[in-house]
């Protein structure tokens, strides 16, 4: 089952809201029966966690909503891209694991999964990242990476 949702656009796709600007991945979440728990007292150095058993994502509540919105969809990234069978116990996001190759692709995953391509490329050019950012509701750092990847991805068509 996970198998299908290894491509963020075809979950947006299976769910019918690959065209939503900005993709209300809360909303998305839930409806893949996830439930989320906005937690107080995780350390700054933790942004969430997912315990794929019980369909739980736990996201920092002291953190920006931005923030928020990318720890949900990298977590769901956690749940997806994770081997069958081979799925954690409880898996961190922490800006500790920056280096980690699987944390890396969660992250590219979820910043897919926030501002699909297709949508992205619909966007008028030269790309004014602070703009995009605040459309599709995330960070700036968020929007100039998938903008990058975007210039890049057209430049290779």
């Amino acid at each position: 089952m996970r198998m299908i949702w290894r491509s963020p656009l075809s979950l947006l796709r299976l769910c019918r809201v690959q065209d939503a600007i900005p993709v209300d991945v809360h909303a998305l979440a839930c409806r893949l029966g996830f439930a989320i728990a906005p937690e107080f007292r995780l350390s700054q150095a933790v942004d969430g966690a997912i315990i794929p058993a019980r369909k739980l994502i736990i996201v920092n509540a002291r953190t920006a909503w931005v923030r928020q919105r990318f720890t949900v969809a990298h977590e769901l990234g956690e749940f997806f891209l994770a081997d069958r069978g081979m799925a954690p116990v409880l898996a961190l996001t922490s800006c500790l694991l920056a280096r980690n190759s699987h944390h890396h692709q969660c992250n590219r995953w979820a910043a897919e999964l926030l501002i699909p391509g297709h949508l992205l490329a619909r966007m008028a050019r030269p790309y004014n990242p602070g703009r995009l950012a605040r459309i599709f509701l995330v960070s700036e750092e968020c929007m100039r990476h998938r903008c990058e990847i975007e210039c890049k991805r057209r430049e290779q068509e």
